[in-house]
């Protein structure tokens, strides 16, 4: 009996030999998001964006001598699921850093079990400030909520702007953010600002444009996604009021081109990057993701390609698979590249220091399009 227990013990052994040997050949990375549920397309396309860079970086022979090889689990867009994917990946995939997780609901559920366990954390998408606030592990590619809200401010100062009005949502924290943000900053640069509220559901806007075109806005900032952005520069344009609109990167949306049509035109707003933007680092990665992909890429696509690349290159930065070294590179970021932002550096808190992207509304061919205007660093 003790021989053949003696044996098995040497088969797990030699089993156990191979697997680590097996894993020692690649360096894995882990990826989190929704691939399924109500926000599947925004897990699909930073996940595809991943991929792509992870592909093409093991094409060219990897990094530190090994291939990576990148864990994608799908959290559906659950924050309970997130912990315990999020958990799996540390603790029995055993994984240097995690990109993602994508949605802000989830990035504040997976950045303390990631600050716990002392792995780098890259999320790529999830915008609240609070996300990156938990410890010096979490970090973002995408810039914060009032780092576009100060954007915007630029923007319409640039553009002769004195009196400037805010439509935004009661009760949602990204609107009402956004707008607190978007109203102090416009005010300490001697402009007059007035904020309208509407209520969650509300279809009829017409009550605060008429508000906002009594007051004379010359431009009104609208914090919020591009379903209630179609109806108001619908409305806009039937009550003949034609401010200069700028939105966040809610607007950021083909739907916004489609369903408003006209009204739409002239409209501003930040967002990530463009491609219309004519870097050649833009341009290049529009062809290998359609290459790679067979459709264009949504702008979340770019943050995760961003964010990929920015793992890969501070495991490099470091020469060593050790996690806080990953860490210490990450945090030393300057002059970092990506398709979202030229020569990007990270604070103190994690948060990229890059160009806030604006694009206009404008037609070309006869069909509305998203054009690339400037790149304005807050």
């Amino acid at each position: 009996m003790r021989r053949y227990i003696l044996v098995a013990v040497l088969v797990l052994a030699v089993a156990a030999i191979s697997l680590t040997a097996a894993a020692a050949d690649t360096i894995k990375l882990g990826l989190v998001g929704p691939m399924t549920g109500p926000v599947a397309a925004y897990g699909e396309g930073v996940r595809d964006g991943a991929i792509l860079a992870v592909e093409q970086i093991n094409a060219s022979g990897g990094v530190l001598g090994k291939q990576i090889e990148l864990v994608i689990l799908d959290t559906q867009g659950d924050a309970q699921q997130t912990n315990i994917l999020v958990n799996r990946l540390i603790q029995r995939e055993q994984i240097v850093g995690l990109i993602g997780p994508v949605i802000t609901t989830e990035a504040v559920v997976g950045g303390p079990i990631c600050q716990r366990f002392g792995v780098p954390m890259i999320t790529p998408t999830a915008t609240a400030v609070e996300v990156t606030l938990v410890g010096d592990y979490v970090f973002r590619v995408c810039y914060t909520d009032d780092y576009q809200s100060i954007a915007a401010v630029n923007y319409m100062h640039q553009q002769g702007i004195k009196k400037a009005g805010v439509l935004y949502k009661v009760g949602d924290t990204y609107s009402e953010g956004l707008k607190n943000v978007f109203v102090d900053a416009f005010r300490k640069l001697g402009g007059e600002v007035i904020d309208v509220a509407y209520n969650l559901g509300d279809t009829d806007f017409s009550a605060q444009l008429s508000t906002l075109k009594s007051f004379g806005a010359e431009g009104v900032f609208c914090p919020f996604y591009y379903d209630d952005a179609i109806l108001v520069t619908r409305q806009a344009a039937a009550m003949g009021f034609a401010p200069l609109f700028v939105g966040p990167d809610g607007w950021d949306a083909p739907e916004l081109l489609d369903q408003a049509g006209d009204a739409a035109l002239g409209a501003t707003m930040t967002t990530h990057y463009s491609p219309t933007d004519t870097r050649p680092m833009v341009q290049q990665y529009l062809k290998d993701y359609q290459e790679r992909f067979g459709r264009f890429p949504i702008v979340l696509s770019a943050l995760g390609y961003d964010a990929a690349r920015l793992m890969i290159d501070a495991i490099e930065r470091a020469g060593s698979l050790d996690r806080r070294a990953i860490r210490d590179a990450i945090a030393a970021t300057e002059g970092f590249d990506g398709v979202t932002g030229n020569s990007i550096s990270l604070d103190a808190n994690g948060n990229p220091i890059k160009d806030v992207t604006i694009v206009m509304v404008v037609k070309k061919d006869g069909k509305l399009a998203f054009e690339f205007v400037d790149a304005v660093r807050p």
